[in-house]
């Protein structure tokens, strides 16, 4: 048996995670004895990937600004994604409840729920929120595929989600179909016009954060807003037998191969630059083009 050590960077405190999910627990109760009553909410931005492509950097960004009301009690509310909180037990007042929403400051409410685009282990995400009649606009940030795909086991097997032993048995399954993004954004834009989504570089937001929020800004019609580096960090290294574990070639030709065609429509549908934006699937794509 191999020797694995699992290393997190998280400036979350785990005293400041049980805090939160106690108050997210309180909240619930106290909201099932009062019944209906819902906040004046009806503009929402929405990050909805994809998970583990800097999702967490923007919305603690993005959080700063004057005119956005977070979520008080979790990023990842999840209300929409049709397997957490959700349904007649949880009316649309119970997700209101979430935001310190105060209409004469702030302009939209702000989640960041990554299981909305992990179709097909979630679906109807998108049909739920079109229902609802409220305004939503979309922020997705696009990672390389193939090192999202990584980063993603990484994740899993933390969380004691996923066995290391086990994880080339389902590479194909969450962690592959995540980052098939044409398809993913697909599910979006059957409900929602093309206007409501912008697409974001997890390279770019990393190498010029500030180019990146001024795009996400005129986006949103907000104020222009000096903001700060967030202070979380979301990071995790695994270590075998006293090196530190990446995928290994077999790896990556395995989720490139998934992938593979629903980038290239990516490029080709939504316009992405797979070059400059994903950089290891462009090599191995280039790579593969050549052997023909």
């Amino acid at each position: 048996m191999p020797d694995i050590v699992i290393t997190e960077k998280n400036s979350l405190s785990v005293q400041r995670k049980a805090a939160k999910a106690k108050a997210f627990k309180r909240m619930r109760k106290a909201l099932r004895r009062a019944g209906a009553g819902t906040a004046p909410i009806d503009r929402l931005v929405v990050i909805p990937g994809s998970m583990k492509s800097g999702t967490t950097t923007l919305y603690e960004y993005l959080m700063q600004h004057p005119q956005i009301a977070p979520n008080e009690f979790s990023k990842e509310p999840s209300y929409f994604s049709g397997k957490k909180r959700s349904g007649p037990e949880y009316p649309l007042a119970y997700y209101f409840a979430q935001f310190a929403f105060d209409p004469a400051a702030h302009q939209y409410a702000l989640e960041a729920s990554t299981n909305y685009m992990k179709y097909p282990s979630y679906s109807g995400a998108f049909a739920a929120m079109k229902e609802t009649g409220l305004d939503f606009r979309f922020i997705c940030i696009l990672r390389d595929p193939v090192d999202r795909a990584e980063s993603h086991i990484k994740h899993n097997i933390a969380r004691g989600r996923l066995d290391f032993a086990d994880y080339r048995k389902k590479l194909s399954r969450g962690p592959a179909n995540t980052s098939k993004y044409a398809t993913q954004i697909d599910q979006l834009l059957m409900h929602f016009p093309r206007e409501s989504l912008l697409l974001l570089s997890f390279e770019a937001l990393k190498a010029d954060p500030s180019t990146s929020l001024q795009r996400t800004l005129d986006f949103l019609e907000l104020d222009d807003f000096s903001f700060a580096p967030p202070e979380r960090q979301n990071t995790r290294d695994i270590t075998v037998d006293g090196r530190k574990w990446t995928f290994d070639d077999t790896d990556r030709d395995a989720v490139y191969r998934h992938v593979r065609d629903d980038i290239v429509r990516l490029e080709q549908e939504y316009q992405i630059p797979i070059q400059e934006w994903f950089p290891t699937f462009a090599r191995l794509h280039s790579y593969a083009s050549r052997a023909g």
